[in-house]
């Protein structure tokens, strides 16, 4: 049970981060941007705040590693020596620093490019033969850039026909259990899901949304310190000699909740504390 969570979970929930992050860029505004000023603006506050995060988290994360708790993940001092480029001291960190790469890659080829099915092409090609790339976050850039511009497409589109994706998942499914066409049925399966997930997002009205929507507000937050939170959770469970995978994520994934509400109301509380994870 536990390793069938597992790969559901892991078939679609980074694409899934990279999606959603597409769905709230805005591919007009870049396109509007007059000038240097504005266009050197944009860069600027992607780096600062997405490199500037990655650094600042990434080291308080090495650091309490280090001098207080190594887990089951040991960091050493060449750790921190190469985090600036390399996220092996950080794991979770190379998220951060693979959307910094989409977001610039976005611009340029936005910029550079004005028809859409051209731009289409090169992020196609680039999840195709990018992965290849020895810089493993370009690598991961180029791996994930198809599902930020994928989540961009559907944020406007209406869930009319499920039926149909239904049928693509089955299908995928199916073709990678015969172990035929595993690389792209992996794709098939990851970017269905997440329409399917970012489509009921978007189109349900309940107000019990909202909280999803507020989340959404301050995703940074919950996810550089994320990790913080979830060794407590793993060790306590270590401690009463608790090894389910499944009772782990349940946890986890409640936990989670909690902890996002109470970020959501201590930096409503204190706005100043967003400057910390938005610099700019």
């Amino acid at each position: 049970m536990g390793n069938l969570i597992w790969k559901i979970i892991f078939a679609f929930h980074m694409p899934l981060m990279f999606a959603i992050s597409g769905s709230v860029s805005d591919e007009e505004r870049i396109r509007n941007m007059k000038g240097k000023k504005s266009c050197s603006g944009y860069l600027l506050k992607c780096v600062v705040n997405l490199y500037g995060s990655y650094l600042f988290f990434g080291y308080v994360y090495w650091s309490v590693k280090f001098f207080l708790y190594q887990g089951n993940r040991v960091v050493s001092v060449s750790d921190a020596i190469r985090l600036p480029f390399d996220s092996s001291g950080w794991e979770a960190g190379w998220y951060l620093m693979a959307l910094l790469i989409i977001k610039i890659l976005d611009f340029l080829i936005v910029k550079g490019i004005s028809r859409k099915e051209i731009r289409a092409v090169i992020w196609i090609l680039l999840f195709l033969f990018g992965r290849h790339i020895p810089v493993a976050f370009i690598a991961d850039a180029c791996s994930y850039g198809i599902y930020f511009q994928l989540g961009r497409r559907w944020k406007n589109e209406k869930f009319e026909n499920p039926q149909i994706l239904i049928g693509v998942l089955a299908l995928a499914g199916i073709l990678k259990y015969e172990g035929i066409y595993v690389f792209l049925m992996n794709f098939v399966i990851a970017a269905a899901l997440c329409e399917i997930v970012i489509i009921v997002m978007v189109q349900a009205k309940e107000k019990r949304m909202l909280f999803f929507e507020e989340m959404g507000m301050y995703s940074m937050i919950p996810y550089a310190l994320h990790a913080y939170f979830t060794i407590p959770v793993r060790v306590v469970l270590e401690k009463i000699n608790c090894g389910s995978f499944s009772i782990f994520v349940l946890a986890g994934f409640l936990s989670a909740i909690l902890f996002s509400y109470l970020i959501i109301l201590l930096v409503k509380r204190f706005p100043k504390i967003k400057h910390v994870f938005y610099p700019i």
